[in-house]
């Protein structure tokens, strides 16, 4: 291999360009499970466009859409963009080696860590409302490619946060995708407060544990879902208010009729064993007492047996964190 930064080093002529750098390269022939599509090749190095940056990779997190993106399924990566090869990755910290001719805020050598959301950059949303709305929203390392998985790998310049001084380069490429996804889910969307009860499905998992832990800092009482009583002291050590190992309950969580044979409303497990619960939210209140806030801008929706209604602001949230969304909304 030729004219390839050697693993592991950072050049001391900084911003360099090399013609080739060292990639895990996705193929559409070769679709399959990570060992058998993910091939270590060496590429030519992107160039920036007018608002980009190409930055050097220190460190790449690992998420799941990775191995959606090898194998091709729930949907090929190479129907969403017209690249002819793939490199996955959506987290990842390194320097900055080189920016377009717009680009304003960043300067080769600047320490940062990526986030994953790509937005046009034109429409309303990302211009004074919200580019995490923006119509043509995607996943960088998923949804495009020069993701982390490489040498090098070419962003949006918006998409550049500085790296914290206090983590290494690992621990900065960890938590970007899950963290943000996580806080925009309670704080923005369902804007948790103190003294809400919030169920964390998949509390041991990427976003669960981010989940678990911006729930206690707002003060809520982060009630964990988890797939094995090995993961529950990791849980409450995070600080889970509570604990429920899904195992113990067969029917918690919905299965398709075609998967379980059983009837789609089959639900939670029953009221007698949450403890002067709610047997419609399981808000942890009994019925008399439950405290109802209803949103002023819609009209209430009817109430079943518990006072709070659904159109209600129940204190008790559900933070679905196995659902793998394609987008981080």
């Amino acid at each position: 291999m030729s004219d390839v930064i050697p693993l592991g080093e950072v050049p001391a002529d900084l911003g360099r360009m090399p013609k080739k750098m060292l990639a895990w390269v996705i193929r559409p022939e070769r679709e399959g499970d990570p060992e058998q599509s993910m091939k270590l090749e060496e590429v030519d190095v992107p160039e920036p466009g007018p608002n980009e940056a190409l930055v050097l990779v220190m460190g790449a997190g690992v998420n799941f859409n990775g191995v959606w993106a090898a194998r091709g399924k729930p949907v090929s990566v190479f129907k969403m963009h017209s690249e002819p090869m793939h490199i996955a990755g959506s987290d990842a910290s390194g320097i900055v080696w080189k920016v377009g001719d717009q680009v304003k805020r960043w300067k080769a050598g600047d320490e940062v860590v990526i986030h994953c959301n790509q937005s046009c950059g034109q429409c309303p949303e990302c211009n004074g409302l919200d580019p995490m709305a923006c119509s043509e929203q995607k996943i960088w390392g998923y949804e495009t490619s020069w993701g982390s998985f490489a040498q090098f790998t070419k962003v949006q310049a918006q998409q550049l946060l500085r790296k914290p001084k206090q983590l290494d380069w690992l621990r900065a490429a960890s938590y970007g995708l899950t963290y943000f996804t996580a806080y925009r889910m309670l704080v923005h969307q369902a804007e948790v407060t103190a003294g809400d009860n919030v169920l964390v499905w998949g509390a041991a998992g990427g976003l669960g544990v981010f989940a678990v832990q911006i729930c206690k800092m707002l003060g809520a009482n982060p009630i964990a879902i988890v797939g094995g009583k090995d993961k529950v002291e990791m849980v409450k050590s995070l600080g889970a208010s509570a604990w429920i190992d899904r195992n113990d309950y067969p029917d918690l969580m919905y299965k398709p009729p075609s998967a379980s044979g059983r009837s789609p409303s089959a639900g939670p497990p029953p009221a007698s064993t949450w403890s002067s619960t709610c047997a419609t939210c399981g808000c942890g209140r009994s019925r008399s007492s439950a405290r109802t806030s209803p949103t002023p801008t819609r009209p209430s929706a009817p109430t079943s047996s518990c006072t709070r209604g659904r159109s209600s602001r129940c204190s008790t949230r559900s933070s679905l964190s196995s659902r793998p969304p394609t987008r981080t909304r």
